[in-house]
């Protein structure tokens, strides 16, 4: 009806005009696994494969060999049209299984030699390579640093890993390029809008940034791992209070990231170190640190989220690398003096013997979780022998309590009495009342396992007004347990005899009950 109407259209980029409109269109909808062939073939992305793949093999058909293949292969490539073309294309020479083995080195593998092809449409390459190349330089640069973001970011990550106060501007040409996708990520304590890249896309990324600078590559890194740190030492403290939901949904965003972080720690802690090469030693060193306090902070997050089995690899992990790192803070400190002196090893040391003990803590704590009592045992041994040399008091006693949960656990009750009792005298020491209400609970349970019932009733109400006066109530798993206590306590005892126990431990003020607790 407008015969004179003029249309411009672009592909990858806005041009900015005032009279734009943006549609946008998301990759190509990508099934899932252990589908039929029938049902794939409702996928707009293996319609893709298979129109193309017959293009060249006229009989290509998916059938219940090759389902599996097909449907993980589309989805290795995130529903991208022009990837799954440049791949359906080798379908006379490759099978779709080869095809997904492919796709580790896919930017070589995803090519085309077709004459009457655009340059920028040959190669998967060649088209992230087109836009990559319209970026300014600056944006290059940022485009670049973002490569090491896992599963997305916010755009205050961003500022901080890439060193760049112009984030929300850069991160929003890159979405307009079409480099950058935005999401709203309701699992957050608010709602925010959260950024990703295409893995294709983040895999470019990565090889600009080794193809840059090896030492860039470095600092991003640890600037990567630094921003995660600070948020699991953040977030700890806040996994048993009332914002523990927000917290931990901010943890679960943020897992992809913290999973790269160990990565990289793990990788550079396990880098060897020539003599005198006192600024490898430190990279070293620091990595490995910085490994051993992010497991030493997440263990918590591991439990109530049901990564038990993925904590402890992790932090089977972080302690190797420690063990590997240590002999390069020797040779790093017999070196070159500028770069790292024997005072920095020497503190280095003693950083790497606290954070190894708590990492050995929360290994002990995620054994414990699951039943594997022996390795929990001996974890938290050895994460005990590590804070006495330090004299870390509070963590002292909080691996007492936890060896005496451990025996409470296996029932044996006297040995669970007497390492709890022992923590209990290092948490007055320190004054934490929040650690000397956790010990009434353990000597609790051991006492009424032993006979001494009413005692152990008398503690469980001082353990419960201890813990309503500092304001840190009992949660999750935690209060099941001391709600049974309660209950066999009850039982064992007949309702007024109990009752005048209760009675009595609801008026004893701490250190009234923490003698009761310690009397013989």
């Amino acid at each position: 009806r407008v015969p004179s109407l003029k249309l411009l259209i672009t592909s990858r980029q806005l041009l900015g005009l005032s009279a734009e409109r943006e549609f946008v269109l998301s990759p190509l909808p990508v099934p899932g696994t252990h589908e039929s062939p029938e049902q794939l073939s409702l996928y707009e992305s293996v319609q893709l494969f298979i129109d193309r793949a017959q293009q060249v093999m006229p009989h290509f058909q998916v059938n219940n060999a090759n389902a599996a293949a097909v449907a993980a292969l589309v989805a290795g490539l995130e529903g991208i049209p022009l990837a799954i073309e440049l791949s359906a294309a080798r379908a006379q020479v490759l099978t779709p299984a080869q095809m997904l083995a492919q796709l580790s080195h896919r930017f070589d593998f995803l090519s085309s030699r077709k004459r009457d092809t655009s340059e920028r449409h040959r190669t998967l390459r060649g088209a992230i390579d087109w836009s990559y190349q319209l970026l300014s330089p600056e944006l290059q640069t940022f485009f670049r640093r973002l490569c090491v973001f896992r599963g997305g970011w916010a755009v205050e990550a961003a500022e901080a890993v890439c060193e760049e106060p112009l984030a929300l501007d850069y991160v929003e040409q890159l979405r307009e390029c079409s480099l950058v996708l935005a999401n709203e990520n309701e699992a957050a304590a608010t709602v925010e809008i959260r950024y990703r890249m295409l893995e294709t896309i983040r895999q470019y990324a990565a090889e600009r940034l080794s193809a840059s600078d090896a030492d860039e590559v470095v600092r991003v890194g640890e600037r990567h791992v630094s921003w995660c740190l600070a948020l699991v030492e953040e977030a700890q403290p806040q996994l048993t209070g009332p914002e523990q939901g927000a917290w931990l949904n901010r943890l679960e965003s943020e897992h992809d990231n913290l999973r790269a972080a160990l990565d990289t720690c793990a990788v550079r802690a396990m880098g060897v170190v020539g003599a005198g090469d006192g600024a490898q030693a430190a990279l070293v060193s620091r990595a490995a640190l910085a490994g051993l306090r992010l497991v030493g902070s997440l263990g918590r997050f591991w439990q109530i989220r049901g990564h038990l089995s993925e904590g402890r690899e992790q932090v089977s992990r972080a302690l190797q690398a420690c063990q590997a790192a240590a002999s390069a803070v020797s040779a790093g400190a017999a070196g070159d003096t500028h770069a790292y002196t024997t005072a920095d090893a020497s503190g280095d040391a003693a950083m790497l013997k606290k954070a190894t003990a708590e990492a050995l803590g929360a290994g002990g704590f995620l054994a414990s979780l699951q039943g594997d009592y022996a390795a929990a045992q001996s974890l938290f041994k050895e994460s005990l022998s590590f804070f006495r040399e330090v004299d870390d008091k509070r963590s002292i006693a909080g691996t007492l309590n936890s060896l005496g949960n451990v025996a409470r656990y296996e029932g044996d009750y006297a040995a669970a009495r007497a390492l709890i009792e022992e923590s209990l005298s290092f948490f007055r020491e320190v004054g934490d009342k929040r650690g000397v209400a956790e010990g009434f609970e353990g000597v609790a349970t051991a006492l009424r396992n032993m006979g001494e019932v009413r005692r152990a009733a008398t503690l469980l109400a001082a353990a419960g007004a201890l813990r309503e006066s500092i304001g840190l109530p009992l949660t999750g798993i935690k209060q099941v347990e001391y709600d049974t206590e309660v209950a066999k306590a009850r039982a064992q005892m007949g309702e007024e005899p109990f009752a005048a126990a209760w009675a009595q431990g609801r008026t004893l003020s701490w250190e009234q009950a923490l003698a009761l607790a310690l009397r013989h």
